[in-house]
């Protein structure tokens, strides 16, 4: 009887959670204007069925949230419609760290971390974004969690020939399968997912005498995604162009290091540099704790319950490690990743928290733990209120088209510079029909519009200084801005401060 009860308390427990979760992520979600990188996740996504794919082809990630987005906005674009999928895949990522969390430890712990995940800035900010990175947590979580479950498995069935009918066993090879290739037809990063798990495995001897069960699983990933693989390579190859052969371990260990205080305090300081921490210390000591506390809290509680893992439960340990260690190798080694680890890392969130969670869970019996995490707890909230008090409400290109709208005049034209692909030019026009508060005829010069994967640096070479001169040549006066913030003075540029944006810039 008390074992039912337990449960359904465990039920209620992780729906009040849930609600929750969907109340702070449908918050405001409308008030953020668009940026580039979501412009041009839309602008793909609002072409018709069949040419859809190959725009997609033009992009640098997959087709798989292109093609999930464009149900979500079949029925009229706005920043609500094209950010619930992200939304959506966020509360059923919570409910996926609560039961990846009770199947590695137990309901205690995976309450505690759907807690937590519930009210994690760094988890917030990318639900009201219009971009794949909340469904690539989901579906990576999905794939550790059925790959977990095959790990319990004593031993496997024989899928190959379809002997073993028990049904949930089933689900398990099915599960993992989609999951996991559904990962990486959302974002490439999934293949490192694989990797880890299999790198998990070879050091896994109890897995040896099921190596041919995983291979068949790995096969069949394999085979369901062998139609993108001419795509990836081409996306790759262009990239590769793109990209410069060196690669800055110093600038990579800092993306590294700011995913790992995102995770803890979410975007509660931004751009943070040695001068800016040593006029905190001389004019603002009470922000400078503050901003101490935002690292160290979450770094301790961390590091607390990673060493009381590693001397208790070692096999827990190992697995929790592996895709952390992976995720950081790739960071500091890889130019795409480490200067984005704040963004790509996030499949590695889940077992950052669970950890955060475990060591929680151990410390709290003392003084000092539930200070700590109280501490950690106030530290979400203030990550939480300056997400909603500064970054959701910042001027973006809805402030930069009313300012332009009022005093544009027959003969302007406009100069930008910001996301790839149209992404700026496409937003610009999404504002300035909202606004229409001038009949004049809009026109848009995108500086880095005609990208594809390849190209970039011969669109970076052009000058924004030397275009605006040529557009003189044509046009009566140049409206020039630079999302990217490459674009130093300009001679007898007129400027306009607007504000500072979400970068705080």
């Amino acid at each position: 009887m008390q074992m039912n009860t337990d449960k359904y308390k465990s039920k209620v427990y992780i729906i009040l959670i849930l609600i929750f979760a969907a109340i702070l992520r449908l918050f405001q979600l409308g008030i953020r204007p668009f940026d580039g990188d979501e412009g041009i996740m839309v602008l793909i996504a609002n072409n018709n069925w069949r040419d859809l794919l190959s725009k997609t082809a033009q992009d640098v990630h997959p087709p798989l949230y292109h093609l999930l987005l464009k149900i979500f906005i079949s029925f009229g674009i706005n920043e609500i419609s094209a950010r619930l999928l992200s939304v959506l895949a966020a509360i059923i990522s919570i409910y996926f760290i609560y039961i990846f969390a009770k199947k590695i430890f137990d309901k205690k712990i995976a309450l505690i971390a759907s807690i937590f995940a519930a009210i994690s800035p760094y988890l917030i900010y990318p639900t009201q974004e219009a971009r794949m990175y909340s469904l690539f947590l989901l579906l990576s979580l999905i794939s550790y969690y059925f790959f977990l479950s095959l790990i319990e498995l004593r031993n496997f069935p024989s899928i190959a020939f379809g002997i073993n009918k028990v049904s949930q066993t089933r689900w398990y090879f099915v599960g993992y399968i989609i999951s996991s290739v559904l990962a990486i037809y959302t974002h490439y990063l999934g293949f490192i997912i694989i990797g880890s798990q299999i790198l998990y495995l070879i050091f896994n001897k109890e897995q040896y005498k099921e190596i041919k069960t995983w291979i068949i699983l790995y096969l069949s990933i394999f085979i369901l995604f062998v139609p993108q693989i001419s795509i990836m390579i081409s996306q790759f190859s262009a990239r590769l162009i793109e990209k410069s052969h060196t690669v800055s371990i110093l600038t990579n260990i800092k993306g590294l290091i700011g995913a790992f205080y995102r995770f803890g305090a979410g975007r509660l300081f931004l751009n943070i540099n040695s001068s800016d921490i040593k006029s905190m210390l001389s004019d603002n000591i009470l922000l400078f704790i503050i901003f101490m506390l935002s690292i160290i809290i979450p770094f301790a509680i961390f590091i607390y319950g990673k060493l009381k893992l590693f001397l208790t439960e070692k096999k827990k340990f190992w697995f929790i490690l592996t895709p952390m260690v992976i995720a950081v190798l790739l960071a500091i080694v890889s130019a795409e990743v480490g200067s984005r680890s704040t963004r790509y890392l996030i499949y590695i969130y889940p077992f950052y928290i669970i950890v955060v969670s475990y060591g929680v869970f151990n410390i709290w019996k003392n003084w000092w733990g539930k200070i700590l995490t109280i501490l950690f707890i106030l530290i979400n909230l203030s990550g939480i209120f300056i997400h909603f008090s500064r970054d959701v409400k910042a001027p973006g290109v809805d402030k930069i088209a009313q300012f332009i709208s009022e005093k544009y005049q027959d003969g302007d034209i406009i100069l930008v510079r910001g996301g790839f692909g149209g992404g700026e030019e496409w937003i610009l026009e999404y504002y300035w029909d909202k606004l229409r508060t001038t009949n004049y005829e809009l026109r848009i010069y995108d500086l880095l519009g005609d990208y594809k994967p390849g190209n970039l640096a011969e669109l970076k070479e052009v000058d924004p200084e030397d275009k605006i001169h040529e557009l003189l040549d044509q046009n009566q006066r140049v409206w020039f801005y630079d999302l990217t913030y490459d674009t130093e003075n300009i001679e007898n540029a007129e400027k306009h401060y607007l504000g500072k944006d979400k970068e705080q810039k």
